[in-house]
Formats: structure tokens, sequence, C-alpha cells
């Protein structure tokens, strides 16, 4: 277990990094205080094992924002039983600007946010119109499908009419060629029938 006295440098006041300071600690049960100071910079005196105060400022430094940190100053000194983790407060009319300034970075925060969504939608919204033309295109082309397909039918339609046409006539010319050897057949006959009779004249 140590303690240890660390400096924040950088623009690490009016913009929230007490409070993610205090939420990181208590995350990691460490104990201590962190406090404003006056040359604009961070005070924390904390307690904790080393590799737990080293996680907690690592995790600090690499989620800072919208803080900007340029240096930590880390002194090492022995325990003096520190119970919980606090935020130290200044002048009460000093914490009030303060909370308001936070609040307005993080509405600014926000507001970007919204405009990146906004932008986002614009694009989806594009690409929804893309794919709506593609499809009205789709349903073009499959219109004409339809069309070709229905000539077709028509077409096929008027083949089977001639089809049908061709076979009455060819059953027509059966018909008459049926007609025209009973004809010949009766012919035939009628001529053996005259032979025989000749032959019995004689």
């Amino acid at each position: 277990m140590k303690k240890a006295t660390i400096r924040i440098h950088g623009t690490v006041q009016g913009v929230g990094l007490r409070v993610k300071i205090k939420t990181v600690a208590d995350n990691l049960g460490v104990s201590g205080t962190v406090q404003n100071m006056k040359d604009g910079s961070v005070l924390v005196v904390c307690e904790a094992e080393e590799a737990t105060i080293q996680d907690m400022f690592n995790q600090i430094h690499t989620n800072s924002e919208p803080a900007t940190i340029t240096n930590m100053k880390t002194e090492y000194s022995p325990v003096t039983g520190m119970e919980e983790f606090e935020i130290l407060y200044e002048d009460t009319n000093i914490e009030m600007l303060t909370a308001i300034r936070v609040g307005t970075i993080v509405l600014h925060g926000v507001s970007k946010t919204l405009v990146r969504v906004d932008h986002k939608l614009d694009k989806i919204d594009n690409k929804l119109g893309n794919m709506d033309n593609k499809l009205d295109k789709i349903d073009n082309k499959l219109d004409k499908i339809d069309n070709k397909l229905g000539n077709m039918d028509e077409k096929l339609g008027d083949i089977e009419h001639t089809q049908g046409e061709m076979l009455q006539t060819q059953k027509s010319m059966c018909s008459a060629i049926e007609s025209i050897n009973s004809k010949m057949d009766r012919s035939l006959k009628n001529d053996e029938e005259l032979l025989r009779i000749k032959e019995q004249l004689r």
C-alpha cells in the first residue's frame, strides 16, 4: 500500500476531470482526495497499491476528454489511512461557474454528436433513395418481360389457330381422297362387270 501525490497539468479545470477521477477511483477501490489548485492544475492525493494507482491514472489519461493532460508528476510517501475518495470543492460561486462550464462543454459535445448522427441519417436516406431507384428499374424490367411473355402467348395462340386450320384442311383432303378412292373402286367394279358381260355374250 502506498500514498501518492499527483499533480496534473494541462487544460484540466472546469472540464469535469475531478468527477472522472473520483468515478475511476471508486471503481478501483482507491481512497483519497482530488481538488483544483490556484495555478490551474489538479491535485490528487490517494492511497492504494502502486499497481492500482498506476491503473487509475492510465484510465484517466486515456479517457480524459474534454480535458487535455500535458503532464503528471507523482510523489510517493507513507500511507496515512485515508478511508474514501472525495472531491474537495472550492468557493461555492466558483464551483457553480465550473458546473455551468462543464454543462456547456457537455452540451456542445452532444450537439456535435447529433450533427454527426444527422449526417449519417442523411447518408442512409440517400442510400435508401438509391435502393428505391434500383427497385423501380427492376420493376420496369419485369414489366417489359411480362409484356414480352404476353406477346409470346399471343403468337403461340396464333400458331395454335393456324395449326388447327391446317389439321382441318388435312382432314378435308383425306375425306376427298377417300371419296375419290371409293369412286375408283366402284369404277373398277363396273369395268369388271362389263368385261364379264362381254365374255358371256361371246
